[in-house]
């Protein structure tokens, strides 16, 4: 569970465990117990946004992140003008054999997968979706505030896992009570 705000971020997951294999550089599900792990930090602050960023690494070389970003204000969180970018920006960074797009459900929301590989048969998976998109009386968009995207390096297993175990929660700050002052009690 990610839990936002501008307090501290702390997330629990979800993984089932994996080794190396034979095959050098291949993981593997070892059995059917997960790890189970809560990581925390603060947000990063911008004009524009707050975002908090956990990474997740194994065997110095693989990895996940997930990011969450507040905007200030309402964003543009159409999902297909989404897509977009992500499939670009998976060909900009390498990842540009077999990339494909799939629309799924991430923690009761419409979001999608994107996933290509590198000339060295790396695989990158970059999912993504808004917390709290709603449809726009401004024209044919959605808006929201909150953004989600998880990338990730590791096997297909385990990153449809480490997403199908991601929830995200917006919770607001509590008011603070009201001040109660004690005195002496008055005498007449």
């Amino acid at each position: 569970m990610i839990v936002a705000g501008r307090m501290p971020l702390c997330v629990r997951l979800q993984i089932f465990l994996i080794s190396r294999s034979a095959r050098k550089g291949h993981l593997r599900e070892v059995d059917n117990r997960r790890l189970h792990f809560v990581l925390c930090g603060f947000p990063w602050e911008t004009p524009v946004n707050s975002f908090y960023q956990i990474l997740l690494n194994t065997y110095n070389y693989t990895l996940a992140k997930v990011q969450v970003e507040e905007y200030k204000n309402l964003s543009d969180s159409s999902l297909d003008v989404g897509k977009t970018i992500f499939e670009l920006s998976m060909a900009n960074q390498g990842f540009n054999k077999n990339i494909s797009a799939q629309n799924i459900i991430i923690d009761g929301n419409k979001g999608f997968v994107v996933t290509g590989m590198n000339p060295k048969n790396l695989r990158l998976w970059q999912a993504y979706y808004w917390l709290d998109s709603t449809d726009c009386e401004c024209g044919p968009v959605s808006v929201g505030k909150t953004e989600i995207g998880i990338i990730s390096l590791y096997p297909l297993n385990v990153t449809r896992n480490l997403i199908n175990s991601l929830h995200v929660e917006n919770i607001k700050q509590p008011a603070k009570p009201k001040t109660l002052t004690f005195g002496p009690p008055k005498m007449s």
